[in-house]
């Protein structure tokens, strides 16, 4: 599930009063996608937006190391309207 990410790391690392949860006052990177990932896993294939310490990155850019050439249309928000 996405606790396994996000709330189970925060209690191991002691740290359930920083992060884990969206939450105001609280740190948290966030990707947005259209959809439930809970319920459609598959919504994560088309990444719409992410918020990387406090500021909107393009995802592509997140992606060069391992997608080194990213296209409109692909998913990955790059160039896509």
């Amino acid at each position: 599930t996405i606790q396994s990410a996000t709330l189970w790391p925060a209690r191991f690392f002691k740290r359930e009063q920083d992060i884990g949860v969206l939450a105001p006052g609280r740190y948290a990177d966030i990707i947005l996608v259209r959809g439930n990932p809970l319920t459609d896993m598959t919504v994560m294939r088309d990444v719409r937006a992410v918020i990387q310490g406090g500021k909107r990155v393009v995802p592509c850019d997140l992606l060069s190391p391992v997608r080194p050439v990213c296209r409109a249309g692909d998913g990955t928000g790059h160039g896509a309207p």
